[in-house]
């Protein structure tokens, strides 16, 4: 059966006025809102998912530091926590940034 049919039960069963007064309290209401529930559409979300470069051990904090945003005038990449990382959208990007004390890894972004 699928969420249309079985919303066309419901449905039914909903306009006629004179199942009204014992279809809020009947075993058939709870199997039919049942269907209604397990036949339901669902939305799956997908995180957005980008490459981050980041230190292969944690820091004293047991958190990650991340490659960061550099600045004009700065001679070296910066570190930071994963609000100021930057991403790539492909691992071979975000490799060209690593060293042996980092590694690239596929994360989801958050806050977007």
């Amino acid at each position: 059966m699928t969420f249309d049919e079985a919303n066309k039960i419901v449905e039914a069963f909903d306009e006629d006025p004179e199942l009204e007064d014992w279809m809020p309290n009947s075993k058939v209401y709870e199997i039919i809102e049942g269907l209604r529930q397990e036949y339901a559409p669902t939305i799956e979300i997908v995180p957005d998912m980008k490459w981050f470069v980041r230190s292969k051990k944690t820091n004293g904090s047991y958190k990650y530091d991340y490659l960061s945003r550099m600045y004009a005038g700065t001679a070296s990449p910066k570190y930071g926590g994963k609000d100021l990382a930057i991403y790539f959208d492909t691992k071979e990007e975000a490799e060209l940034w690593t060293n042996p004390l980092t590694e690239a890894v596929h994360l989801p972004v958050e806050g977007e």
